[in-house]
């Protein structure tokens, strides 16, 4: 009972030990190993049962039979032919298990029907062998030594029924099923491997101990007769499998390091291992060695301070919790020839060889800078020229106004622009234009001093800086010496090329306060330069970069005026000589934000640069006849109204059309429009205008020379025009009393119109004295203060109303004395004026 007893604890302890080493494990075969194992542990555990009855002593001796069949079955089926397909493991038990318990069902239980044991015999081993076939083919090593077993065995069994030894046909159920393992585990493992020989071993005379306990214990033989050292066997089975497994785990330890030192040695990468105290190299591969320009055993010898730059500065602290420490960061590393390289390095503490230590992986990245360090520069440069480009320049402007506000000293900023530039490429091709930008580009720095910076700022546009500069006009000369580099033609290739070139500048801090307004003014001073065309160096003053900025928020203003009706139409009468109102002049008006006017001198030519012009007179057009159509239906008696055209309008291909679109919508008479021109405008022989206006003369608009005088008139292509007033410029009338003013112009001016059947309109008329003088010289029509002031819309329809001859401010015959009285000439009825519009 005792040697049972430790038996058992020592079944137990092997189960428990198998079970440990089978945690964390993923391959079937261990998990059938330790269910075998427990079946096992169970029937030494159920031989302390001792019963006394027969029919008891019988159920025990099936229960050892079927624990000993399911042990054996477990340990077929761990197998990895058999334990790869569940399929084939349930086949496979079936096959084994069942006809096992029906024999020994029988042969314990019904031992009468003894004939029910031959077929069950002969159709087990047939299928047996033929699932063998299946699995394995016709390989004779496979086949034959276990196809032999099952022809034994079933031999066997079939002559102990036939001599009446049932009890040894049932001692050979589990000893063949036993020897089978024996036979699976000498195929699967090496015979060379203790725990594998072992365990064969242990099979063996597992199914002979198996086969001499069921056989004596048949034969009638007392249990104290068994020895328990049958037993045994069992226990070499166990250990074999626990050793087989620690041979497999050290086998695959081995093949882990010989991966590991493959890896490592062959690996593309540098890598290291060091004692992260002492830097000592503890193991090299060939990369790191060839990327530092050793050999693995020069490498090996040296220390890690050796390679590493000693701007760097090296970790050697440990983690004191014991947990891997991860380091990734930037290197520099020295080769053995002394050169730099970049490295990024990442490096784990580890356990090397049982010692603490630090594993690094390295990349070298030198290529992969020097890339980044070519595409910034393209990405920050002008790859023809080699200069910054915009956005690189700012950053050198910005760095140069940040010198000049510490140091106290100014800086100044030039914009230049070749001149038809366009040209060069036209005549010499793009390869010399190419060429005289390179040209340009060094000439301008041999003039640059070590603080300025420059870059190219566009296809033919160049910006300097001149950093910690003096103030005042010395700035200026330095500026201006720019220009005399270009004074003679510059060689490129075999061609002499002359080049011109424009030049903007501002300056920190007479002319601006930040960067972005030194930069800003630069660039219209430039623009200036272009506009006014003599001049190819303008510096913009704060006066003029002011000036520039309120344009700038005109050019806004107008905009918005267009989008939300922010302009307003003012009207000015007309006077005959006799007082009577002979028409409306349409003055255009716009508000600034604060509600102020703003004068038409400003915007109006703003309007007309911008060619913002366009849309503004379509919107007078409309307004005016829109205003004249109100004025009717209010059942006022409406007069032509005067409306200024811009040259940019008159020569579009569809002014006539649209303006008699805009008349035909608000129903007004062609006669009530009367359209204002200047002189620039219509004078060009065969222009769009003389087109647009003789269509519209054929429809009955009256057009009107506005301005005359001011500029250059050809008499016969003003006999020419469909024109009938000529309306003498302001400046004339206000100086045409001064001494040596400009009376004799006016009288000549008069006298033409009328030789020309054309009648005058006289501007500007602000005292009695001007209309006096212009009425003795036959003036026709009168416009003025003198008369009467610009009004809104309202105050036009109030001036409809009134009685004819109130406006006139003069009542009665002019004195000598020079009394307030009304010329006495009457106007010849040919130039009464009824006729003109």
């Amino acid at each position: 009972m005792q040697s049972l007893l430790i038996e058992i604890v020592i079944a137990v302890l092997l189960f428990f030990l198998l079970w440990s080493m089978e945690r964390g494990r993923s391959d079937l075969r261990f998990r059938l190993w330790l269910i075998g194992w427990s079946l096992v542990t169970l029937r030494l555990i159920s031989l302390l049962w001792r019963p006394l009855s027969p029919i008891v002593l019988r159920l025990r001796e099936g229960h050892f039979a079927a624990l000993e069949v399911f042990a054996a079955v477990c340990f077929i089926l761990s197998d990895r032919s058999i334990a790869r397909h569940k399929r084939r493991m349930v086949k496979t038990a079936l096959l084994a298990a069942v006809p096992a318990l029906c024999t020994a069902f029988v042969i314990l239980f019904r031992s009468t029907n003894l004939w029910l044991l031959y077929p069950c015999i002969v159709v087990g081993h047939v299928l047996a062998i033929m699932l063998l076939r299946a699995y394995s083919g016709w390989r004779k090593a496979k086949l034959l030594p276990l196809a032999s077993l099952h022809f034994l065995s079933a031999c066997w069994m079939l002559g102990a029924l036939a001599g009446h030894q049932p009890q040894l046909a049932l001692a050979c159920v589990p000893a063949e099923l036993l020897l089978v393992n024996a036979i699976l585990f000498s195929r699967r493992y090496s015979l060379r491997s203790a725990g594998n020989l072992l365990t064969v071993m242990g099979f063996v005379l597992w199914a002979w101990s198996s086969f001499i306990t069921i056989a004596l214990q048949r034969l009638g033989t007392s249990d104290g007769l068994v020895p328990i050292a049958l037993n045994l066997p069992q226990f070499l089975v166990a250990i074999g499998m626990i050793m087989l497994i620690l041979e497999q785990d050290a086998a695959g330890l081995k093949e882990l390091v010989r991966e590991y030192e493959f890896l490592f040695n062959n690996n593309p990468f540098p890598l290291w291992i060091y004692d992260p105290k002492t830097f000592r190299f503890l193991s090299v591969n060939a990369a790191s060695a060839k990327v530092h320009g050793y050999t693995v055993d020069e490498l090996y010898k040296k220390k890690l301070t050796d390679i590493v730059h000693p701007d760097i500065k090296l970790t050697s602290a440990l983690d004191p919790g014991g947990e891997s420490v991860r380091i990734e960061r930037h290197s520099k590393h020295i080769r053995k020839d002394g050169s730099i390289i970049s490295m990024n390095v990442t490096a784990y503490d580890i356990r090397f060889r049982g010692r603490a230590a630090r594993i690094a992986l390295a990349e070298d990245i030198s290529q992969r800078e020097e890339m980044a360090s070519q595409l910034m520069y393209q990405v920050e440069h002008d790859l023809l020229t080699g200069l910054p480009n915009r956005p690189a320049f700012l950053q050198k402007l910005d760095e140069a106004f940040i010198a000049a506000n510490c140091n106290g000293t100014g800086c100044a900023v030039i914009v230049l622009r070749i001149n038809r530039f366009e040209r060069i490429n036209e005549n010499y091709g793009h390869g010399v234009g190419d060429g005289v930008l390179k040209e340009i580009t060094r000439l301008l720095q041999t003039h640059l001093r070590a603080p300025d910076a420059i870059g190219r700022t566009g296809s033919r546009e160049f910006t300097i800086t001149f950093a910690c500069a003096p103030r005042g006009h010395a700035i200026e000369a330095r500026a201006r010496g720019l220009l005399r580099l270009f004074d003679q033609p510059i060689n490129v290739d075999e061609h002499r090329i002359d080049v011109s070139m424009s030049m903007g500048m501002a300056a920190f801090p007479e002319d601006s306060d930040d960067t972005n307004s030194l930069l800003r003014d630069a660039t219209r001073a430039l623009a200036l330069t272009q506009v006014r065309g003599a001049e190819n160096f303008i510096r913009l003053s704060r006066e003029l970069s002011l000036r520039a900025q309120e344009e700038s928020r005109i050019e806004g203003l107008i905009q918005r005026a267009l989008l939300y009706s922010g302009f307003e139409v003012y009207y000015q009468p007309i006077l005959n000589t006799d007082g009577t109102l002979h028409g409306l002049e349409a003055l255009l008006r716009l508000h600034d934000e604060d509600g102020r006017m703003i004068s038409p001198s400003l915007f109006i030519p703003l309007a007309e640069s911008t060619g913002a012009i366009i849309p503004v007179g379509r919107w007078v057009l409309n307004e005016v006849c829109r205003q004249l159509r109100e004025w009717k239906e209010a059942g006022l008696e409406i007069v032509p109204i005067a409306i200024n055209v811009s040259a940019l309008q008159i020569v579009q291909t569809t002014f006539s059309a649209d303006l008699m679109a805009i008349l035909s919508r608000f129903q007004i008479a062609p006669t009530f429009v009367h359209l204002e021109l200047t002189e620039s405008s219509v004078m060009p022989q065969g222009s769009l205008a003389l087109d647009n206006m003789l269509k519209l003369a054929a429809k009955g608009i009256r057009f009107s020379i506005d301005d005359f005088g001011t500029g250059f008139s050809s008499l016969d292509r003003l006999h020419q025009l469909p024109v009938s007033i000529l309306k003498i410029d302001r400046t004339f009338v206000m100086r045409m009393l001064d001494p040596d003013g400009t009376l004799p112009i006016v009288n000549t001016i008069i006298s033409m119109a009328h030789s020309l059947n054309v009648g005058v309109v006289a501007e500007g008329v602000e005292t009695k004295e001007q209309f006096h003088a212009l009425y003795e010289m036959g003036c026709d029509l009168f416009q003025g203060y003198f008369f009467s002031r610009a009004v809104d819309a309202s105050g036009a329809a109030a001036i409809l109303t009134r009685e004819p001859g109130t406006l006139m401010p003069i009542k009665a015959p002019l004195a000598a004395s020079g009394t307030t009285t009304m010329p006495s000439r009457p106007l010849p009825p040919s130039q009464s004026g009824s006729h003109l519009w």
